[in-house]
């Protein structure tokens, strides 16, 4: 009786990285994979501070034959703009790169100013720094904040 070899050349089907929680020192993604030939064997998480298409470098590799994987990528810089992609293997070695997706972490809250602070009047000059991603609130009587400023 001779033995039938299917040999798998076709990439895998499906390759996706989406962004969940992100902090100021890392992201939390899930990756999914899918492969009809050999099945899913491993996600090859990369990051690049570059751009989308260039300086990518490997974070971790996680063998896993599941439809999807989670992982955090740790470590990182406050404010900076990641560029991100998994790279989803099946188990004949084909490969697939998923779509880059772009996320800057969280930077720190605004600096906030009192010009001379010692002594208390009707009036006081307040200085509030200017981050990306955060909104001002204030009030002048003690309630009723502005909506945006």
């Amino acid at each position: 009786m001779l033995a039938t070899n299917k040999i798998d050349g076709t990439v895998p089907s499906t390759a996706t990285i989406a962004a969940g929680t992100v902090n100021t020192t890392s992201i939390a993604v899930t990756a999914r994979g899918a492969d009809g030939q050999s099945g899913v064997k491993s996600y090859t998480f990369q990051l690049s501070t570059t751009s989308a298409t260039a300086g990518f470098t490997t974070k971790a590799t996680t063998n896993s034959t599941a439809g999807s994987c989670n992982y955090t990528y740790g470590g990182l810089t406050q404010g900076v703009v990641y560029y991100l992609r998994v790279i989803v293997t099946d188990n004949a070695g084909n490969q697939k790169i998923s779509n880059v997706i772009t996320v800057d972490t969280l930077a720190s809250a605004p600096a906030i100013t009192i010009a001379n602070n010692t002594v208390w009047t009707q009036s006081k000059q307040v200085t509030i720094g200017t981050k990306a991603g955060y909104t001002i609130r204030y009030t002048t009587n003690g309630s009723n904040p502005s909506s945006t400023n």
